[in-house]
């Protein structure tokens, strides 16, 4: 398991404002402004208050995480 796959299946178990900003640091390496926006607004609709937006978490897949690499034994 790469450390990458550790971080996916580690935040996969947290609520899911979290794991949105997880994917939005994977794909950019940093938040905007309206990332953080987006963020605030999830983490208040989880706490129940209402977002006019209807902003919708975005989670990270599996397939978005690459592979460990494959480790070939060499012939002799």
């Amino acid at each position: 398991m790469t450390n990458l796959q550790a971080i996916l299946a580690w935040s996969k178990g947290l609520p899911a404002w979290r794991q949105d900003a997880v994917a939005r640091l994977y794909a950019d390496r940093a938040l905007s402004p309206a990332d953080l926006d987006d963020l605030y607004a999830l983490a208040k609709t989880e706490a129940g208050i209402e977002d006019p937006e209807a902003r919708a978490p975005r989670t990270l897949s599996d397939a978005e995480v690459a592979p460990p690499p494959v480790q070939t034994v060499p012939s002799c």
